[in-house]
């Protein structure tokens, strides 16, 4: 195994992540911490020599991550939804003729391959091109409901706070065009049981770009207990509009929701349409994921769900697989029988 060096702001999460590394066979992890907000140049010291750069950082350093690996010939994979900073890492890709592998993770990342799969398999036995509708939809929620905000924090705050704020990238009547946050709402199940979902921003990856000729609507949403988007609402209704929103919805949000580790994925991909003899048919592929035993380490499903694709991109550059500019739209089913993928969300 070559080395792997870790990096982080916070020195009592490299011990973490070193903690957990250490106990998985291979040459012995390395780790430093690295102030994010220092210049490129700062960064680009530290990641000289790397063959790929994993970037797990908030979505607002996206550029400056990408622009130190890319310009010393390291490759770049982020987990961002963060849509502006990913066309910023786009263009850096395209400038240094690099290999980036963006928005792979969860949401955005393995429920847009899947939805491309889903929409595969649905050509394929209905024998059409266009269909009406594809839907996105996942959650990180806790595994009981808890009264209240109906939520309990089980990653990052301002994410959340983000995606319920930033306008979502749909597909309506065949156009590419936004929807505001929250503006959406519907009641779905999944694997059996009712949950609500509405609109957020990031999930839907390219696939609006790539498909909207093909498909008359395509949106992502996030998954939650029935009564947590009235909850948030009610916080809205009292937040001051302008700069720092975000990090308000945040406060507001913390102050009541508590940190739970007991997690779960609820995820779903579902095509609509109409057959060859214009009959209605519907495939919908749902999955629940549970945390995990990694090397006697317990993870949140969350941490993991969100690990795997990552991993599994890696190893696809590395392995000569996969290179260029990358898109979740691009992977396809080879991605997802990944040995990582499968390890964590079974077959697609």
């Amino acid at each position: 195994m070559d080395v792997c060096v870790l990096f982080d702001a916070d020195a009592g999460r490299i011990h973490q992540a070193l903690e957990l590394a250490r106990a998985i066979p291979g040459d012995e992890p390395t780790a430093a911490v690295v102030n994010l907000n220092g210049s490129v140049d700062e960064l680009r010291a530290h990641v000289k020599g790397a063959a790929i750069v994993l970037d797990c950082s908030p979505g607002r350093f996206g550029p400056k991550v990408a622009e130190a690996a890319l310009s010393v010939g390291a490759a770049y994979a982020s987990l961002t939804e963060h849509v502006h900073e990913t066309a910023e890492v786009i263009k850096l890709t395209e400038q240094h003729q690099g290999t980036s592998v963006i928005q792979t993770g969860l949401a955005p990342g393995y429920i847009d391959v899947l939805g491309m799969v889903a929409l595969q398999r649905f050509r394929a036995a209905h024998g059409v091109q266009k269909v009406r509708r594809l839907a996105l939809r996942v959650g990180a929620v806790t595994q009981h409901d808890i009264p209240g905000p109906h939520y309990g924090w089980t990653w990052s705050p301002i994410g959340v706070a983000v995606e319920y704020l930033e306008p979502s990238v749909v597909v309506r009547g065949h156009q590419v065009t936004t929807a505001g946050a929250l503006s959406d709402r519907e009641t779905l199940s999944i694997c059996g049981e009712l949950w609500e979902a509405d609109l957020t921003s990031g999930g839907a990856a390219d696939l609006p770009d790539v498909l909207h000729e093909d498909i008359e609507t395509l949106d992502y949403k996030t998954v939650r207990y029935p009564g947590h988007y009235a909850w948030v609402d009610s916080l809205l209704v009292g937040l001051a509009e302008g700069p720092g929103r975000a990090d308000r919805l945040q406060a507001a949000m913390e102050a009541v929701v508590p940190v739970v580790e007991d997690d779960r994925i609820v995820l779903a991909a579902i095509v609509e349409g109409d057959d060859a003899e214009g009959k209605p048919q519907r495939l919908s592929i749902e999955k629940i994921i549970l945390p995990s035993v990694i090397a006697g380490h317990r993870l949140r499903a969350i941490q993991t769900t969100t690990a795997a694709p990552l991993v599994q991109c890696a190893l696809d550059v590395l392995g000569g697989r996969i290179k260029g500019l990358v898109s979740q739209s691009m992977l396809g089913e080879e991605f997802l029988r990944g040995a990582v993928i499968q390890g964590i969300y079974g077959e697609p």
